[in-house]
């Protein structure tokens, strides 16, 4: 059998099968303080992709769910509010925006992770933990989402008190993302990453950050078709 012939066997490498993260659009509404947070989409999106938003809020306030999207379970402390929600696109998202209202005035950080029509299935699931007392080591949950075994597509994300900046993250698969607003104690920054890894469940190693902070941090998982 021929190098080709063993490639084409084999299929174009660790990915197939995996739900494909198509790209990762963020959002910085650190400005000042407000109650709409007018988030923006990818420029391009299909009808049928996955979109997830997560939402860094500088506060406890809560979230109006918009129109078309779905929360999934969402936590916050006397600092930060973490917020993950999702919508299977219509098609007329691309670069438009959709406005996140919080019940008070506070700084957001977004980020809409684009996911392609067709290769993933159901809801993604998700799993979050809190950490009240500040840390350079934010750690997502351990999660075992409901379908068992699969080629799942995982993420982290963490939704921080003040500005930070991150200095390892745990899920290697180069969509290492941050958004951050301004600079100062009256900020939140947002950061994420993933990778494909077929499991059962999966426990993200903890990021470094470069000052201790309070955080909200999440593991989420996407079906595979």
């Amino acid at each position: 059998m021929s190098v080709m012939q063993v490639i084409a066997a084999l299929g174009s490498g660790p990915t197939v099968g995996f739900p494909v993260y198509l790209s990762n659009t963020a959002t910085d509404l650190g400005g000042a303080d407000a109650t709409s947070h007018l988030v923006q989409m990818p420029a391009a999106v299909t009808t049928g992709d996955l979109l997830l938003a997560l939402i860094a809020l500088d506060g406890t306030a809560t979230i109006t769910t918009p129109s078309g999207w779905t929360s999934l379970p969402q936590g916050s402390d006397a600092a930060v509010r973490g917020a993950v929600f999702y919508k299977v696109a219509a098609g007329t998202e691309g670069g438009t925006t959709v406005d996140f209202v919080s019940s008070s005035a506070e700084r957001m950080e977004a980020q809409v992770v684009r996911i392609q029509v067709g290769t993933f299935q159901s809801v993604p699931e998700s799993a979050f933990t809190m950490f009240a007392v500040a840390t350079v080591n934010p750690d997502s949950p351990n999660l075992t989402p409901s379908w068992g075994s699969a080629n799942t597509l995982w993420l982290s994300a963490g939704m921080l008190d003040n500005t930070r900046t991150v200095s390892s993250y745990p899920l290697p698969n180069n969509n290492f993302t941050t958004a951050n607003a301004g600079s100062g104690i009256a900020f939140t920054t947002l950061i994420s990453c993933s990778n494909n890894v077929a499991a059962a469940s999966l426990d993200p190693a903890a990021w470094t950050i470069n000052t201790a902070s309070r955080a909200v941090m999440f593991t989420i998982a996407i079906r595979p078709v």
